[in-house]
């Protein structure tokens, strides 16, 4: 979404909470399970606002796609944010080998993520550029 003055945020705040929430919600109360719990919570309801802040869009334009594509979100999320809050107090921990193999995958690719972004840095910096030519 655009507005009259660029591009707004909030679709980039929800982008990002949902990469923290893949990198690092999705597995962090495997280990610490009431404080991972809260972080997957609140970067679900983070992940949120861009769906949520679309209603009144699709409602005024009736498109029936945008039902499918902005609610399929926020109802996932919702399940997500419903099973953490259901299971806020429970202490118990998987297995050692449980832990390791679900927090491979997601924390994989958040690391090759941040690399990707680190190393992709210097090419999008346009006063390095500048600097060289000048």
């Amino acid at each position: 979404m655009t507005v009259a003055a660029g591009v707004e945020s909030v679709p980039i705040i929800s982008f990002l909470a949902s990469i923290l929430q893949f990198g690092v919600g999705s597995w962090s109360f495997l280990y610490w399970p009431k404080t991972g719990r809260w972080i997957a919570i609140i970067l679900g309801i983070a992940m949120l606002t861009w769906p949520i802040s679309s209603i009144p869009w699709i409602i005024r334009e009736g498109d029936i796609w945008g039902y499918a594509f902005y609610g399929v979100p926020i109802i996932l999320s919702s399940l997500v944010v419903y099973a953490h809050l259901k299971s806020i107090n429970d202490k118990e921990r998987p297995g050692i080998w449980t832990r390791f193999l679900l927090t491979l995958f997601p924390c994989g690719l958040f690391v090759s993520y941040l690399i990707y972004l680190v190393s992709d840095v210097d090419k999008q910096w346009p006063i390095k550029n500048w600097v060289k030519y000048t």
